[in-house]
Order: C-alpha cells, then structure tokens, then sequence
C-alpha cells in the first residue's frame, strides 16, 4: 500500500494526530462537531434527541467515513482541513477505505458513553504514540456494549500501515 495510490492515507494519519491534541478538550472538539452542517452529525445525538457532551475520536472519523456520497466526505474534510490546519492534501480518493453503517456510526453506545468514550481515547493514544497499553485497552473496549471487530476499522483509518480493518470486504 503506497500513499501515491492511497490519497486519503497522509491526510487521516495527520488528522489523527491533530485530534489527539484534544485528548483533555473533549467540547471544543463537540463544539466543532457541531459547527458542521447538521446534515452530516444529525445521527450524534443522546437518547431524547438532544446533542451528546463528549465524543470520542473514532467517532469523529465517522462523520467522513459512512456511506456518504464522496462530494459530501470532501466537504466534511475541508472543514476540518480548516479547522485543523492539517498540512496534508484533501484525499483525491477513498480506495481501500471501510465505511460504517449509518445506522451505527458511532463507536460508543449512549447507555454506556460516560465509560466508553475515555477507553476509546485511550485505545486512540496507545496506537498514535505507540504505548503499551494497546492491549488493555483494546481488551477492556471488547467488553464494553457495540464495540467488538468494528474498532479494527478505526484503527485502520489513522494508522493504516499497522492495522488491519476486520470488516466484510476486508
């Protein structure tokens, strides 16, 4: 897998890191969440339709990676392009890229979000800064409600080169 026939790989992996910086910034990252256009975050929400307080950073590569039409995932990444001062090049593709139901798009389950969404960004910094911790991180998400095989797909968008999606094409 080269990065010439993978556009998307340099601009995920910098947006990666980029989010890990909010790591203890949770609502500016809800914030911005928020500030996209409703049509694309209208599925983010709490049981009784209000908007959700916290969100974990798989979840935000979610909002560009369900099945979406490309034009609308260009949209999405140039504001966060903007948003992010990410350096890297607007994908000129999506090859190669597993996209979520939109059904469920989101890596944490609203009954339980107050514990998964803190080892969800654990399981994030073990992986960008190559901790240790991976393993019990991941082992402690596989026990949580809805994550189970569909976290490989996140992990696989920020860190292509190391991790494999376990999705049905893959």
């Amino acid at each position: 897998m080269s990065a010439t026939q993978f556009s998307w790989i340099p601009f995920y992996m910098e947006l990666a890191n980029k989010l890990l910086l909010l790591k203890n910034k949770h609502s500016e990252l809800v914030d911005f969440i928020y500030s996209l256009d409703r049509e694309y975050v209208n599925y983010i929400h709490n049981d009784d339709g209000t908007d959700v307080s916290d969100i974990d950073p798989f979840s935000v590569f979610a909002i560009f990676n369900r099945k979406i039409t490309d034009q609308n995932r260009l949209k999405i990444l140039q504001q966060f392009k903007k948003h992010f001062n990410v350096e890297a090049d607007i994908p000129e593709d999506f090859n190669g890229i597993p996209v979520l139901n939109p059904q469920k798009s989101t890596f944490f389950s609203r009954s339980s979000a107050t514990t998964q969404i803190p080892l969800l960004w654990d399981l994030f910094e073990s992986v960008i800064e190559k901790k240790n911790s991976f393993s019990d991180c991941f082992d402690k998400l596989q026990k949580t409600k809805g994550v189970k095989w569909n976290i490989t797909i996140g992990l696989y968008w920020i860190r292509p080169y190391d991790y494999l999606p376990l999705d049905r094409n893959s």
